[in-house]
């Protein structure tokens, strides 16, 4: 683990003694790392961590997949891939995800999973990038209620 991580080893939230996984990216990262298991006992199992972690690390087309599946309906790759993008947000982008959701409405709960305002320049680290976009497309896919 790195220096700029390791006050959570000491964080009463976590315990690496129960630990299955832990991954961390910082911003200079080219890829998210891993902390080796230190359990021989467990060493070969699965820790479960691709399946739970697979919509923050896969392409945009993993999460169109899920979302298909998930929801039950239609949704276009183009428009995932510009939230993987952190594009800012647009009426269009918003309307080709949910054409029922109004626009200030989404840009206020996107802002509030970390996704950039429209009118903010942002770079976000790579794990808040993951979060973010996820967490958006999540929320603009959501179905309205009734």
């Amino acid at each position: 683990m790195p220096p700029a991580f390791a006050a959570f080893l000491n964080e009463a939230a976590f315990s690496m003694d129960w630990l299955s996984y832990c991954y961390w990216r910082s911003p200079d990262d080219a890829a998210w790392q891993k902390v080796a298991a230190p359990n021989v006992t467990t060493d070969h199992l699965d820790d479960g961590s691709v399946e739970f972690l697979a919509l923050l690390i896969e392409p945009a087309s993993g999460y169109v997949e899920f979302a298909q599946w998930y929801y039950e309906q239609a949704v276009p790759l183009a428009a995932v891939q510009q939230l993987y993008d952190h594009t800012p947000l647009t009426a269009d982008l918003v309307a080709a995800l949910n054409p029922d959701l109004d626009f200030a409405e989404a840009v206020a709960s996107a802002v509030e999973t970390g996704y950039p305002a429209p009118d903010k320049c942002y770079h976000p680290g790579p794990a808040a990038l993951a979060l973010a976009r996820w967490g958006t497309a999540a929320t603009l896919l959501r179905p309205i209620p009734e």
